[in-house]
């Protein structure tokens, strides 16, 4: 029931306020397919030295305690902008949309084909990277992002099974990428996890 009162609380919503194009305004998206081409795929790079690196591994004579940076768009210009919307106006509907059509760009890059497996392994943890101490109240829009990748890769099968404690993995989600991501992966690291991701949508 109420599943039902929320679908049509949200149509109501969406029909009272239509998403327009944040770029160029034109109504039906919030990006529309016109103003894709604007979000700039990241290269993948190494987490610790930032040059080239398949899929976003660390490289062997490299070190850090990210094994892996996955980056969805460059930090300019509209992807840029859409993240200084999201913080300065909290919009946590925004942030949803933008991060499946991350998610789908992601999935349509040969670099990353092999994220839906990572994210259905169940020894793997999903968690909300903290945010830098300015951006402090924008911790519930990381969780927001977080939830919608655990909906998004893992059935409620895997969701309820137990972490395998030989091949501890974790996920650090966040908008941006900053220095916290690191704290806190060497943290993670210091307790057991044997391989530390971040996963960013700007980076």
């Amino acid at each position: 029931m109420f599943k039902l009162l929320w679908a049509g609380t949200d149509f109501i919503y969406s029909q009272l306020f239509p998403p327009f194009c944040l770029n160029c305004g034109r109504r039906g998206a919030y990006v529309c397919p016109e103003c894709q081409v604007f979000l700039v795929e990241a290269e993948p790079a190494c987490p610790a030295c930032g040059q080239a690196s398949p899929g976003g591994w660390l490289h062997q004579k490299c070190f850090s305690y990210l094994d892996r940076r996955i980056v969805a768009w460059e930090n300019q210009g509209l992807a840029k902008r859409l993240i200084a919307t999201i913080n300065q106006s909290r919009a946590s509907h925004l942030l949803e949309y933008l991060g499946l059509q991350a998610l789908a760009s992601f999935l349509k890059s040969d670099s990353y084909n092999d994220l839906s497996r990572l994210f259905s392994d169940c020894s793997v943890e999903i968690i909300a990277a903290p945010p830098p101490q300015k951006m402090a109240d924008c911790s519930d829009l990381s969780s927001v992002l977080v939830q919608q990748i655990v909906n998004f890769f893992r059935n409620e099968q895997l969701q309820n099974q137990a972490i395998k404690p030989k091949e501890k993995k974790a996920v650090l989600v966040s908008l941006e990428d900053h220095a916290d991501i690191k704290a806190k992966a060497r943290e993670l690291k210091d307790n057991g996890f044997t391989q530390v991701f971040s996963l960013v949508l700007v980076g």
